[in-house]
């Protein structure tokens, strides 16, 4: 048997506005959330593109100084090219800032060379010294 509620008995619950108000704000927080996730994964991907790029380049030091030769390393915007290393393809744009070929000489003296690796997050200076000290730094958009 089922019985009817009267008008004296109020019913407990969230009213159509509660529901509205809660549900903006959980869709706010989530949303940025996901931009914030996003950007975050954008920032990773170019610090570990500069990271490959620094370490191709350090690897061409070691190599010049027990071949005693010059290594040469052709710079494109996708990809770097070393006389002995081969070839290193970049998964992020590069912006050269010198000229396209570094030389990298016996002893440890580097024509000076600057790129900057750029994606949607930030981008990343890469910078060679004469003395062949290779640093890093990178900056976030926004």
């Amino acid at each position: 048997m089922f019985f009817r509620q009267t008008a004296s008995h109020s019913i407990a619950g969230y009213s159509l506005l509660e529901l509205t108000v809660t549900m903006s704000l959980l869709g706010y927080l989530l949303g940025s959330l996901l931009n914030n996730f996003t950007s975050s994964h954008s920032m990773l991907q170019l610090r570990v593109e500069t990271m490959r790029v620094a370490s191709f380049l350090r690897k061409a030091i070691p190599i010049a100084q027990a071949q005693q030769t010059t290594q040469q390393i052709t710079v494109e915007a996708s990809s770097l090219t070393s006389s002995s290393n081969g070839q290193l393809l970049l998964k992020q744009p590069v912006k050269i800032m010198t000229p396209t070929k570094l030389f990298i000489y016996p002893t440890r003296v580097l024509s000076p060379f600057t790129l900057i690796i750029t994606n949607l997050a930030g981008s990343c200076r890469i910078t060679l010294s004469l003395r062949a000290r290779i640093k890093t730094a990178c900056l976030r958009e926004g």
